[in-house]
């Protein structure tokens, strides 16, 4: 009976609802409190350490502890994390203790640790965050905290009271000028720099433990200071003792995976460690570093290596998460080094593929930062001066004050300054607009955290090319400020030159600055002498603006007509806004276009070349058409000059210095009347001059041709005395050159001759690379045709597609000299092959 009700009791106990939660077992966070303000790591043990986890939906959990020398002085801490599995979807009742969500890939954050109430900074960016999963449960995480501003210095000379009692100096006695190892380096000089002020030295030495972060499968480049006062950097030679399968050593300028390099190699950036993996996890690597002295002792260090997700990362350097790029660049963490440091990537060419972008991080003091020829994000502090290198480089501000210098700040480079994450547009006071915030004086940008009027950080640009305002260079895409941006300000421009003819067209586009989150209608009112619907299309009295549209054009589209008019213009005025809901950027008010009229054109068309003294029916003359466009409601007066062999009078019949179209007359004819009983080739030459009346159109000169008489075959043979029939003539090579009758007939060669060699065709280029052939021709035979064909194995043959004729050297017996080119591009690596056909239409 007694088990029975003692059964029911638990029963009941469970079903409870005043009983929600378990316990778990707990996790716990453990490390070292390091001061860095000397050459070495201090390891701190003293002091009251409290700690605050938050996780999505609970009360943050606080705790803390104190400091106290663990692990033979290698730690300083040990927090535990309670942690209470809740019945779900609720948390009343529950325990002291961090819920374990649901999700397994929730985090917990610590959001919040100091050491005697001062903030301390995590060694490990990835330290922000660590997983809250129930398979998480009772895990340990060592996370090293960085502890910044002076220590106990008990006679105020600068050296702290442990370093102090570590060499044996005194530390109620101000030493700092003391040189204990007579070598020339005083206390002071030796504790900034990590030496032994004792005159051990010559022994390699790591004066910090070594921590290098990536996201998985990401690259980090190692950062290392290293201590030997009689051996060069070059000499000193890391080796790798032990190392996780999926982290490899690799060495700018050096083939392959390496398992040793130098601490040269390492200041010089060239030391890269390349995660091949897909998980996050923290590694070790075991180190040796020898000096080039037999009997030295080698240095031994471990290398830990934090493999977190970008993001954790990302948020660990107190960066903006909109600012994460897709994959993070190398990373090259100088954060452990104390007394700034100087972080460079290897000088290289562009064009060498062996460089990596990277993604530097400064310690606290102040840090010279020297970029690859690649695009690379500098994370920016007190004091650091940058210099970007190639490439477009972004600089990233969060908690620099003071004055960061960038010494090669370029805006043709497109380098980015970030400031997403320094601002504070949530503090009081506070101003509206980006300019309340970031001003531009002189080379230096002066940032006012909280538009409290205070500068709080200037970022010094000494040679750059700036714009006139923070707001300008926002504009550019170049200046990052999250959700603070400049007022809406409109700028105004007119493109392009509209014209008539063709009917070509220009725009004004109204330009707007700033949010553009929401639509906005701005009225716009429109003057000049076009009028709509006449002389342009219509306008509309409004530029709407969508949300998200940056921009609003208005294409301004004349319309064309016959009239003779004085240029036209059109204007736009950009409407105020009586809320201040925009402003109108300095002289953008008002703009205007102006409207070409459709011009005059002319040119020449020839409709027959060649004209013949003597035909059956007398003079035929040649004929060329004078033709215009433009406005036709008005007469045209065209001034026309000719030259050639031809004499005027003599030759042919005079022609007009000009003729006059009339009213809505866009053809006229000319007609070239050979004269006399010569019965050589002459030429005329006809050309349009130049007036500002009209333009040229795309033939501005023609050529006739004056000939004796038409001419066949038949009566070229008749007149050369041969009276052998004329079609077996055609077929038969007479003297033996390669051409028959027909063929002499058509490049005016002599058939008695052997001169065939005379008449072949030559291949051509002009100055444009066209390519083509000359050969010769006989245009009094009109019955001919000379088709020019091209092949590229001389099987296939196909007619020029598109081509351009140009004819000169006109002989006296009418034979002329013609070039054809094709106007279709070369086709390099295949040969062209040209010939000419000769057919007879008869």
């Amino acid at each position: 009976m007694k088990n029975n009700l003692l059964s029911q009791i638990l029963i009941a106990a469970i079903l409870s609802p005043c009983v929600l939660a378990i316990p778990e077992p707990d996790t716990v966070l453990y490390g070292r409190v390091l001061h860095l303000g000397g050459g070495e790591e201090h390891v701190v043990t003293s002091g009251e350490l409290n700690w605050t986890v938050t996780a999505a939906g609970q009360e943050p959990f606080s705790t803390s502890t104190t400091l106290t020398p663990m692990k033979q002085g290698r730690m300083s801490y040990a927090v535990r994390i309670p942690r209470r599995l809740a019945v779900p979807g609720t948390h009343a009742g529950v325990l002291p203790g961090l819920i374990v969500p649901d999700d397994p890939a929730a985090t917990f954050r610590n959001t919040s640790i100091t050491v005697n109430g001062l903030p301390v900074r995590l060694a490990d960016p990835a330290g922000v965050a660590f997983n809250a999963s129930e398979q998480s449960r009772g895990s340990f995480r060592r996370l090293d905290l960085i502890i910044e501003g002076p220590l106990p210095d008990s006679d105020h000379d600068g050296l702290p009271d442990w370093w102090e009692h570590k060499y044996g100096t005194d530390p109620l006695l101000a030493d700092a000028d003391g040189d204990p190892d007579r070598d020339g380096s005083a206390n002071l000089a030796e504790y900034l720099a990590g030496t032994d002020p004792t005159g051990n030295d010559q022994q390699p030495k790591l004066p910090a433990e070594l921590l290098a972060s990536m996201e998985p499968g990401g690259i980090a480049v190692l950062v290392a200071r290293a201590v030997d006062s009689d051996t060069p950097a070059e000499k000193l030679t890391y080796s790798v003792v032990s190392r996780p399968d999926d982290l490899l050593f690799e060495c700018i300028g050096t083939e392959g995976v390496v398992e040793q390099f130098t601490q040269a190699e390492v200041e010089s950036g060239r030391v890269l460690l390349r995660h091949s993996g897909a998980d996050v996890s923290d590694m070790e690597v075991k180190l040796e570093l020898r000096d080039e002295t037999s009997g030295h002792a080698a240095a031994e260090t471990t290398l830990r290596i934090s493999v977190s997700p970008a993001a954790t990362l990302w948020e660990g350097w107190s960066l903006a998460a909109d600012g994460l790029p897709d994959s993070l660049p190398a990373v090259q963490d100088g954060s452990r080094l104390s007394g700034g440091s100087t972080l460079t990537a290897p000088p290289t060419d562009p064009a060498d593929e062996t460089d990596i972008a990277r993604l530097f991080v400064g310690s606290p003091d102040p840090d010279a930062m020297y970029g690859s020829a690649l695009s690379d994000i500098f994370v920016a502090g007190d004091g650091d001066t940058i210099t970007c290198g190639d490439g477009a480089d972004a600089v990233l501000f969060a908690k620099a004050t003071g004055v960061v210098t960038i010494s090669d700040y370029s805006v043709q480079d497109r380098d980015i300054l970030d400031l997403r994450a320094f601002l504070n547009t949530e503090s009081e006071p506070q101003g509206r607009y980006l300019s309340d915030f970031v001003r531009i004086e002189g080379e230096a940008l002066e940032v006012d955290r909280d538009a409290d009027g205070v500068t709080d950080l200037l970022i010094a640009l000494p040679g750059a090319d700036l714009p006139a305002e923070a707001a300008d260079l926002w504009d550019l895409g170049l200046l990052e400020s999250g959700d603070l941006v400049p007022a809406t300000t409109l700028f105004l421009a007119a493109n392009g030159s509209p014209q008539e003819e063709n009917l070509e067209t220009g725009s004004f586009v109204i330009r707007r600055r700033g949010d553009v989150s929401a639509a906005l209608d701005v009225p716009v009112r429109w003057g000049g002498t076009a009028v709509m619907g006449r002389d342009i299309l219509n306008l509309p009295g409004v530029a709407k603006f969508a949300p998200g549209e940056k921009q609003v054009t208005f294409t301004v589209q004349p319309l064309a007509d016959d009239e003779k008019e004085t240029p036209e213009s059109v204007q736009i005025e950009i409407g105020t806004s009586d809320d201040g809901e925009w402003v109108i950027a300095d002289g953008s008010r008002t703009s205007s276009l102006t409207i070409v009229d459709l011009p005059s054109r002319v040119w020449l068309e020839v409709v027959e070349r060649t004209a013949f003294r003597n035909s059956a029916s007398g003079s035929v003359p040649a004929q060329i058409l004078i033709r215009r466009s433009g406005p036709l409601a008005s007469p045209l007066t065209v001034r026309l000059q000719f030259g050639g062999m031809a004499v005027p009078g003599i030759d042919f019949e005079r022609l007009p210095a000009s003729v006059t179209f009339e009213p809505a007359q866009d053809v006229m004819t000319l007609d070239i009347l050979p004269l006399g009983e010569k019965s050589e080739a002459d030429d005329v030459i006809v050309k349009i001059g130049e007036d500002s009346g009209y333009l040229m159109g795309a033939t501005s000169q023609a050529q006739a041709i004056l000939l004796d008489a038409p001419v066949n075959l038949s009566a070229w043979i008749a007149k050369l005395g041969i009276t052998e029939n004329a079609a077996t003539f055609a077929a038969t090579d007479h003297d033996s050159d390669g051409l028959n009758g027909m063929l002499e007939f058509a490049f005016g060669t002599d058939p008695s001759k052997h001169d065939g060699q005379s008449a072949s065709p030559t291949p051509v280029r002009d100055g444009e690379g066209r390519i083509g052939i000359e050969f010769q021709r006989r245009p009094a035979a009109s019955s001919l045709r000379y088709v020019v064909q091209r092949s590229h194995d001389a099987v296939e043959w196909q007619d020029l597609p598109d081509y351009t004729e140009t004819a000169f050297d006109l002989r006296i017996d009418g034979i002329e000299r013609v070039r054809v080119f094709m106007n279709s591009p070369f086709e390099s690596g295949h040969p062209t092959l040209f010939r000419v056909l000769v057919r007879d239409a008869n």
